[in-house]
């Protein structure tokens, strides 16, 4: 397959289904590095919308979510219209079970009448993600197919699944290192799951671009499989486990009541309920929407943006031209690659400090291991 070939196919994916069901990108480190506050104006890639909200508990001013995919932004909109209308159990419900009792009745009373007419659309014809008789949210559209499917592995693998829900409640960091080396590892890292993860093709149905694939295959850590697995091996050893919603969601289909985003609390549901009018969803291009606004930012979210960019150098221009002609003085900016470097224009470098030490301290306690580095800039060159 060729590479123009695979990347109209995920061009084509981008804009025609749900990709991501929940963000994956570590809002602890987010907050730490940006250290959000009241009177912040924050503009952030959408992703599945998790990270929007969980934002909102810091009090910023305004929330501005950027994404191409209209599937994306209808999740965020179904949020927001199920904070604004359901009571906190069944807003636990649909996005920390993933499933509702009456879920198409739910759906046209109480969220629908919230919705553009863009998302209403893609709504009225996946709503049941959310049946109870069904495999749930966090099991539907690509990356959950995915997740799906890889639960399905673990199921055919005797006494996998058990040792995988002993693995996800350890509390000790040690014993949890100790049983994914013994347990764990030889198991998941099989012959079918290594020819899987180095399918160009499989990344990018997990919405992973191009140029972040040769990245990581230009690593020098090995194939895409050996990338993965020894992010992971970190992850898995170092990082504890019994409080990571970000794995415990993907290996078990939903979020508990203790592992679960901020968003998803009962504690912080008042909270959004009074500032969700803060945050505007829109479906269009980054450098776009920054173009199109008169606003200005105080905190830029760019995910793994940069990867998606690398090569098109005109996009890349573009985007930190606008970037930097919305940012107020001191503006924060963070994202992430799957390489072990970043590219950004000389002219925008000569205009930012990079907290380096910073990044890579927090990079460490990153509770979802699939990203080669992390990066914070303010504006303002040292």
């Amino acid at each position: 397959m060729t590479i123009t070939f695979r990347k109209k196919i995920f061009e084509r994916i981008l804009s025609t289904r749900l990709i991501y069901n929940q963000c994956w990108e570590d809002y602890a480190l987010d907050q730490s590095a940006l250290q959000i506050r009241a009177g912040d104006r924050i503009v952030t890639i959408t992703s599945a919308g998790c990270n929007a909200l969980n934002y909102l508990l810091f009090n910023p001013e305004q929330i501005a979510a950027i994404d191409l995919n209209p599937h994306q932004t209808a999740l965020l909109e179904l949020k927001i219209a199920a904070i604004r209308s359901l009571p906190h159990s069944k807003f636990f419900a649909m996005f920390g079970e993933g499933k509702i009792e009456r879920h198409r009745e739910t759906y046209v009373q109480w969220l629908r009448p919230f919705l553009s007419k863009q998302s209403r659309r893609i709504w009225d014809r996946h709503i049941d993600y959310f049946n109870l008789l069904g495999p749930g949210l966090y099991f539907s559209g690509l990356a959950g197919t995915f997740a799906r499917s890889m639960n399905l592995y673990v199921k055919c693998r005797p006494g996998m699944r058990e040792d995988l829900d002993h693995f996800l409640n350890l509390d000790d960091i040690r014993l949890q290192a100790e049983f994914y080396r013994s347990k764990i590892a030889p198991r998941l890292w099989s012959h079918y799951v290594r020819w899987m993860l180095n399918r160009k093709t499989t990344m990018m149905m997990l919405g992973v671009p191009e140029e972040q694939i040769r990245q990581m295959s230009d690593s020098g850590i090995g194939d895409l499989s050996s990338f993965v697995e020894q992010r992971l091996e970190h992850l898995f050893t170092q990082v504890p486990i019994r409080t990571n919603y970000f794995w415990h969601v993907y290996m078990k289909g939903s979020y508990s009541q203790v592992s679960c985003p901020p968003y998803l609390r009962p504690q912080n549901f008042g909270l959004l309920r009074e500032r969700v009018e803060r945050i505007r969803a829109h479906t269009m291009n980054f450098s776009d929407f920054l173009r199109s606004t008169s606003d200005r930012f105080s905190i830029y979210v760019l995910l793994d943006h940069m990867d998606w960019l690398r090569g098109n150098a005109a996009a890349l221009n573009e985007e930190w031209t606008q970037i930097l002609k919305s940012a107020v003085p001191g503006a924060r900016i963070i994202f992430r690659s799957g390489a072990l470097s970043f590219d950004v224009p000389d002219f925008a470098q000569n205009q930012l400090t990079f907290h380096s030490e910073l990044a890579r301290s927090l990079h460490q306690h990153d509770r979802i291991g699939t990203y080669g580095s992390f990066y914070f800039a303010t504006l303002g060159a040292s």
